[in-house]
């Protein structure tokens, strides 16, 4: 059997799973900082979500997903 690894913990399965979240990008540069891309759609929305720099906050080290759940729960509430 061979094992995949994927960073985007946003997808089933994953510790910070979100239903409707698809992919995009999980990256850490050093102009950009720790930053997640991600696609989803939600009650009829199509949303593609960049956060950028997101570093760990309280040694938390999923902080980027849980910073681009809070963006959607916005956007969701607000549109």
């Amino acid at each position: 059997n061979m094992q995949i690894e994927n960073p985007n913990l946003m997808l089933e399965g994953m510790p910070n799973y979100r239903t409707g979240v698809d992919g995009l990008r999980v990256s850490n540069t050093s102009k950009g900082g720790i930053s997640f891309a991600s696609s989803t759609t939600q009650n009829g929305i199509h949303m593609i979500t960049v956060v950028l720099g997101v570093d760990a906050i309280d040694g938390d080290p999923y902080a980027r997903f849980v910073a681009t759940s809070s963006l959607m729960n916005y956007v969701v509430r607000t549109y």
